[in-house]
C-alpha cells in the first residue's frame, strides 16, 4: 500500500512540472502574463512560436508516457490486490491530474489534453492513434483546437472499446474526457458565443 502511494504522488509530481512555464521562463517570459495565460502547448505555441509550441507537446506527452511505463516497472507489486492495467490507470490518472492542478504554480496547470495524449499512447497506441486522427481531421475542417480536442476525448472512450481494449483504459478515458471538458469550459462558451479563437489568429495580451 505504501509503495502504491508513493507510486501515486510520483506521478502527480511528474504530471506537475510545468514544461511551458519553465521554458518560457528561461527566454525570460513568463507565459502566464500572455496570450490566453494557459501554460498548454497550444498558448505556447501562439506566443513562443511553433518550435517552442511542439517542444512543450512533446515534453507534455512524455510526462504521461513516464508515469504509465516507467513508474509501474519501479512501484508495481504482482502480489498486491490490484492488475497491472488498474495500476496504469491510476498513474495516468495523476499524471493528468498533476498537469491540470500543477502545485509548483498554485494549482493552475495546463489543459490536460496533451499529458492525455502521452498516457493513452502509452496504454494503448492503436485507439490513441485513431482518436487523434479524428482531431487532425476536425482541426483542419474548422481551424479550432479546442472544439478538436473536446472531439478527440469524445471519441477516445469509443476507440478503447472498438480495439478491443481493457474496460479500465475506457472507463479512465471517460473520466478524463469530463475533466478535460472542465477545463475546456471557457472555450465551449466562446464556442457557442462564435468568439473562440481560430489557428492563427492572434490573442491579445492579458491585462
Amino acid at each position: 500500500m505504501a509503495y502504491f502511494f508513493i507510486s501515486l504522488v510520483s506521478a502527480y509530481l511528474i504530471g506537475s512540472i510545468p514544461t511551458s512555464y519553465i521554458l518560457s521562463r528561461l527566454k525570460g517570459v513568463d507565459i502566464r502574463q500572455h496570450g490566453s495565460g494557459n501554460i498548454g502547448a497550444t498558448n505556447t505555441l501562439r506566443v513562443m512560436g511553433k518550435g517552442m509550441g511542439v517542444m512543450v507537446l512533446v515534453l507534455d506527452m512524455l510526462k504521461g508516457v513516464i508515469c504509465v511505463l516507467l513508474l509501474p516497472k519501479i512501484f508495481f507489486n504482482a502480489n498486491a490486490n490490484i492488475s497491472i492495467d488498474m495500476f496504469r490507470v491510476f498513474m495516468a490518472g495523476a499524471s493528468v491530474f498533476g498537469h491540470i492542478w500543477t502545485i509548483f504554480l498554485n494549482f493552475k496547470g495546463g489543459k490536460g489534453v496533451a499529458t492525455t495524449l502521452g498516457v493513452f499512447l502509452a496504454l494503448s497506441p492503436k485507439p490513441a492513434i485513431a482518436a487523434i486522427l479524428i482531431w487532425l481531421i476536425v482541426v483542419i475542417l474548422s481551424k479550432y483546437v479546442s472544439l478538436s480536442s473536446i472531439i478527440m476525448m469524445l471519441a477516445m472512450p469509443a476507440m478503447m472499446l472498438f480495439f478491443a481494449q481493457p474496460v479500465s483504459y475506457a472507463i479512465l478515458g471517460v473520466i478524463l474526457c469530463i475533466v478535460i471538458g472542465y477545463t475546456h469550459r471557457q472555450n465551449i462558451d466562446r464556442l457557442f458565443r462564435g468568439t473562440e479563437h481560430k489557428i492563427g489568429e492572434k490573442i491579445r495580451p492579458k491585462p
